[in-house]
């Protein structure tokens, strides 16, 4: 799926990042869409837990906050990367393409 940097920051609950290889993932995808080329088949975090363990549901929400916080932080490298390598402005990065 493709999207850009500023529907991302808009909202970061649609996405995750692999914490294999770092690719930036849609929040359907089952499995990491592997951008970097590694031969990455991590699952979606979330699936981690199962639902009958105590506290599920709180285990979950401080996952998605953690998730959250973890697609912020990479946008932010991404923006970081743009700007300062490539002398891109906010506009353009804003509309950076990115495969999720």
């Amino acid at each position: 799926m493709k999207t850009t940097i500023a529907k991302v920051i808009g909202k970061p609950s649609d996405y995750w990042i692999c914490p294999n290889c770092n690719c930036l993932n849609w929040y359907e995808n089952e499995e990491c869409n592997d951008n970097a080329g590694i031969g990455c088949d991590r699952t979606n975090p979330l699936d981690d837990y199962s639902p009958n363990i105590k506290n599920y549901n709180e285990i979950v929400e401080e996952t998605k906050e953690e998730m959250n916080q973890e697609v912020l932080d990479w946008i932010k490298e991404q923006v970081e990367f743009y700007m300062e390598e490539l002398d891109y402005n906010k506009d353009e990065c804003n509309n950076i393409e990115l495969h999720a």
